[in-house]
């Protein structure tokens, strides 16, 4: 891990240790199936339109975030977003378990994914071709750290939701005053600017534009928005397959530590990986990961037994990791320096879109086939989606125009 990580800007270690602190906090979003369905009463259908209206303010909050990251800049515009989340959060601390909570939920969900571009940003400012790999990967870490010491705490809060969310408020502003204290602005200036030769030369224009392009960009970002509706499965399907199988009580507690085994494993195997891939595109590896998850999410179409949902963890993780750590390089090394903020807003307008239709999708699937049906058709649509990402990668340079 030292020999992997070693080297990186200073700043790139503060993010890493305040991810882990924030990451152990998200227990509210790990129990929000639970909390909807068995306490507050929300049939499947329902569940599906809450997220997907989650899904559909996060994709606007992802724009606003990706705007005011190349205008206003990162920090301050970062730590007032996780701020305001965190606020949002105590407060619901004090109220009663009810319907109205879900319109708080929303509105902390906002400003927390308002964050995701500026972070990105902030990674790819502070990093180089070289070493933007190892830093997309530690950062990726550090979030799975926190969530596998979290994880475990938040299946065993499934009765007392109101801890949740003091827990989660609080460690947030715990990493926003580290993070202010120790990371500077990473806007670049004018200076930065000149003088690259590559994919991120600043350009003129709109986005629009700009992206129209990079064709490969964008199909690249339609590849992700499918393995995102792959990958959203997790926190939607499978906590209502395990609640079909078992209690709803029992459920939680399951999907709690599955999800620190999820943890667990990309702890585990991050490094590992990120060192065996290093000269390997993040197109084919994005590939392979899509099969990993075709792997996983397909095999539960014949699992009933809590050791085999474990099993379908690890190879779905396998795959979130090399998505994961591949993805947000692909995009830094892609986008202008000047547009870093809204590029990356469009792929996690992507990732909120993949978390808003697929339980739509997976909600009225279920409302016609039955689980297993569901599983056989999500591994299908992920070995084509990873044999789409290895036809990209071939046609990676024929796709690029020249700009010029």
């Amino acid at each position: 891990m030292i020999r992997t990580y070693k080297g990186l800007p200073r700043s790139i270690y503060v993010l890493f240790t305040a991810r882990i602190i924030n990451s152990f906090g998200c227990l509210v979003y790990i129990l929000l199936p639970f909390l909807l369905k068995d306490k507050l009463g929300y049939t499947e259908i329902e569940v599906a339109r809450i997220i997907f209206c989650m899904g559909f303010f996060a994709m606007i909050a992802a724009l606003i975030g990706g705007k005011l990251a190349d205008s206003a800049g990162r920090k301050y515009t970062y730590l007032i977003a996780e701020g305001i989340s965190a606020s949002i959060l105590i407060y619901c601390s004090f109220l009663p378990v009810s319907r109205t909570m879900i319109y708080f939920i929303i509105a902390a969900d906002f400003f927390r994914t308002m964050i995701r571009p500026i972070s990105s940003s902030m990674i790819a400012d502070l990093t180089n071709v070289n070493n933007r790999k190892q830093a997309f990967s530690l950062i990726y870490l550090g979030a799975n750290i926190g969530v596998a010491l979290g994880s475990m705490v938040g299946g065993l809060l499934y009765n007392l939701i109101g801890v949740a969310f003091i827990i989660d408020g609080v460690t947030t502003i715990i990493s926003l005053i580290y993070i202010g204290i120790y990371v500077p602005e990473t806007k670049p200036t004018k200076e930065d600017m000149h003088g690259i030769e590559s994919e991120e030369q600043a350009e003129e224009g709109s986005v629009l534009k700009v992206l129209l392009g990079r064709p490969v960009l964008i199909i690249f970002i339609i590849l992700t928005l499918v393995n995102n509706i792959i990958y959203t499965q997790n926190s939607y399907s499978i906590p209502l397959y395990l609640q079909e199988l078992f209690d709803a009580e029992s459920g939680a507690r399951i999907m709690g530590f599955m999800m620190s085994f999820n943890a667990f494993v990309v702890v585990t195997f991050t490094v590992f990986l990120t060192r065996i891939t290093r000269k390997l595109k993040p197109l084919y590896i994005m590939g392979i990961g899509s099969f990993m998850y075709a792997i996983g999410f397909g095999m539960l179409a014949y699992t009933k037994v809590v050791p085999l949902f474990f099993v379908s963890t690890f190879f779905w993780t396998i795959g979130e990791i090399l998505a994961a750590t591949n993805s947000g390089v692909f995009i830094a090394n892609h986008s202008p320096i000047n547009l870093r903020g809204r590029f990356n807003s469009i792929v996690n307008i992507m990732v909120s879109a993949g978390h808003m239709v697929a339980p739509t999708l997976a909600g009225y699937y279920l409302g016609v086939f039955n689980f297993k049906v569901l599983w056989l058709t999500v591994g299908v649509i992920g070995i084509i989606n990873g044999l789409c990402f290895f036809r990209l990668c071939t046609f990676d340079k024929k796709l690029t125009f020249n700009r010029k």
